[in-house]
């Protein structure tokens, strides 16, 4: 996927985008966040900045309690 890496990512991004992964590969919570992780920020929390990774967490604890 490709993204702009001088914008910030959201919450409601990430967490789409994680439970779009979950669908289509029929993959547990745990396992759509390692792949957003390694194919968006490329295994560096750095690398989309602070607030796109603290968003991706957010996200992350959010798909949690909705499975």
């Amino acid at each position: 996927m490709t993204i702009n890496h001088a914008g910030r990512l959201g919450k409601d991004y990430f967490l789409s985008y994680m439970k779009l992964v979950m669908h289509a590969r029929q993959y547990s919570a745990e396992e759509a966040k390692q792949y957003v992780f390694q194919n968006m920020f490329g295994m560096d929390s750095k690398s989309l900045g602070p607030v796109s990774y603290r968003s991706f967490l957010e996200a992350y604890q959010e798909l949690l309690q909705c499975v």
